[in-house]
């Protein structure tokens, strides 16, 4: 299972790129006008405290998907002390003394259990799995319970309504989503444009990305000839 997560998260790697492509070539737009004129770029899609997309780990809405559970012990940093010359380059205090954490906060997740926040590509906002920046070490490596380092997850939704109600999976299958690839396709099509009409991916893209969307959806429905949606 754990390898197979391991593979899968290609998904996400390969569909993502599209989206600093965009804010490279805004940026260069960006840097050729005045300074006054920056702020007409796409709003920050950072979580925030303000709204709730950025919350304590208990508290993000993690759906309870059978054998996922959410992290409850982020990686946490602590205050080091140095010394009183630190400021300065200089070490008094060696080893330093540890102080209190850093405070932890997460991004919240939808009922599906992907990210709320950020630039949401088309895999998120028109899914087929749930995909998650965590993974847990394989028991094959040891210490399962750990978090894997530079690793993601791909959670696969259940193909049919049955399928889902004898896993006890919350998330909605992929069937009670859509009609079929068609509809997929076209809700996909309309997340990118938007995209791309907020300046976060570059037109030239949407082609692939339509592409990855019906190899995606062939390999997770099991229909078609795509032996994989990795591209």
């Amino acid at each position: 299972m754990a390898l197979g997560r391991f593979l899968l998260r290609r998904i996400t790697v390969a569909t993502s790129s599209a989206a600093p492509r965009s804010i490279r070539s805004t940026t260069a737009r960006w840097s050729e006008r005045s300074f006054a004129l920056l702020t007409d770029g796409s709003p920050s899609a950072y979580p925030r405290l303000s709204d709730g997309t950025l919350t304590q780990p208990d508290r993000t809405g993690w759906p309870a998907i059978p054998g996922y559970q959410l992290p409850q012990q982020p990686l946490r940093a602590f205050h080091l002390d140095y010394g009183p010359e630190w400021p300065k380059g200089i070490i008094s205090v060696e080893p330093p003394e540890v102080g209190k954490p850093f405070v932890v906060r997460v991004p919240a997740v939808d009922a599906d259990g992907n990210g709320r926040s950020g630039i949401r590509l088309p895999d998120i906002a028109v899914p087929l799995a749930t995909q998650a920046g965590w993974n847990y070490r394989d028991r094959s490596i040891g210490a399962p319970e750990r978090l894997a380092g530079e690793i993601g997850s791909y959670i696969p939704f259940a193909r049919t309504r049955g399928d889902r109600e004898r896993a006890n999976d919350p998330r909605l299958s992929i069937e009670e989503r859509y009609r079929n690839r068609d509809e997929y396709v076209g809700r996909f099509a309309a997340s990118a444009l938007d995209l791309v009409r907020r300046g976060y991916l570059l037109s030239e893209d949407v082609a692939d990305l339509l592409q990855h969307a019906t190899d995606h959806y062939d390999w997770a429905t099991g229909h078609g000839r795509a032996s994989s949606p990795i591209r």
